[in-house]
């Protein structure tokens, strides 16, 4: 067994019940991100970032990102980043265009938030 990082930095052993190779189905991912998916999906969120230095912890974390279900998970820090700087009617907007990038790649069960219209409220 082998030792990854979750989106909040702890360190989880890959093939432990912790890990996401146990989780039922419908937690699976639909695929496996390319590697140009990936790229993709981080560019649009390090230019929704754009220079500066507040962001640099979370431009390093988006960078760094493995999954396609790490990044979504980033969307609340870059939401809440974003928000700060420019509003949150605005944030809300950038973060929910990045929504499409995501379609395929996400286990059903957030799959089916994609396929609502409008943002999602808890």
């Amino acid at each position: 067994m082998s030792w990854k990082f979750d989106s909040l930095g702890w360190a989880v052993r890959w093939g432990s019940r912790a890990s996401r190779g146990d989780a039922p189905p419908s937690a699976q991912p639909a695929r496996t991100a390319t590697a140009e998916e990936l790229a993709r999906i981080r560019l649009a969120m390090l230019e929704a970032l754009g220079p500066g230095r507040t962001a640099s912890r979370l431009h390093l974390r988006v960078a760094t990102a493995c999954d396609a279900w790490v990044l979504w998970d980033l969307r609340n820090e870059l939401l809440a980043t974003l928000a700060a700087r420019d509003g949150e009617a605005a944030a809300t907007r950038t973060v929910t265009a990045l929504t499409p990038l995501f379609q395929g790649l996400l286990p059903a069960g957030l799959a089916r938030s994609l396929a609502s219209p409008g943002p999602t409220r808890h």
